[in-house]
């Protein structure tokens, strides 16, 4: 059930839940940050990671409040397995937006995705303090929780999750995974077929 969970938030991440776009160039001064990123998007996608770090890190330097920069080069780091790296650019990320749940909770995502499950719900826990109504960080702490083997905190993230929005298969099959591991059989059958109501009109 592990594997199928990894499996999963790695096909969302290749479906693009985060996916960047090309910016519109300005024909400002910021117009050779826009460039930058622009061209490091570009190598990013033809998977030339190390390339689009040198882009994106320049592009960061020319203009330090182009925020999609630090995403990116956060991924294409973590594309390259330099997850410290990543995580380093996504605190920076954090220090020049205003909505800091937005960084806390790829930071919990960074941490949940490389294996480090308490820091995830660290993270986790200062986005929430931050926006406790976004169902993803929510059901990212409870992957963390469930993947570190702490059910019943997973249950109630997934819980959680699910009263934010109550139409997503995906929470009602991973807090059945969760009520089946916690031997709470009866709840588990409930969500399960919560999920295949949800999942009806799908091939």
């Amino acid at each position: 059930m592990k594997s199928k969970l990894l499996i999963f938030i790695l096909t969302c991440c290749c479906m693009g839940l985060f996916a960047q776009q090309m910016i519109v160039i300005s024909p400002k001064e910021t117009q050779k940050a826009e460039k930058l990123y622009n061209s490091g998007l570009e190598k990013f996608n033809k998977q030339s990671y190390d390339a689009a770090i040198k882009d994106l890190k320049e592009s960061i330097k020319t203009n330090a409040n182009l925020t999609e920069a630090y995403k990116l080069l956060a991924k294409a780091y973590q594309q390259n397995n330099q997850n410290e790296e990543a995580l380093n650019t996504l605190q920076a990320y954090s220090n020049v937006i205003s909505q800091k749940d937005t960084a806390y909770f790829l930071m919990s995502k960074l941490e949940m995705e490389i294996g480090k499950y308490q820091e995830a719900v660290s993270y986790a826990d200062q986005a929430l303090a931050v926006n406790n109504s976004d169902y993803k960080t929510y059901y990212v702490r409870g992957l963390a929780n469930y993947l570190a083997e702490n059910y019943n905190a997973a249950v109630a993230d997934f819980s959680n999750a699910i009263n934010q929005n109550a139409n997503v298969a995906q929470l009602y099959n991973e807090r059945a995974s969760a009520n089946r591991m916690n031997g709470n059989y009866e709840a588990a059958i409930a969500d399960y077929a919560s999920a295949i109501q949800l999942n009806g009109n799908e091939p």
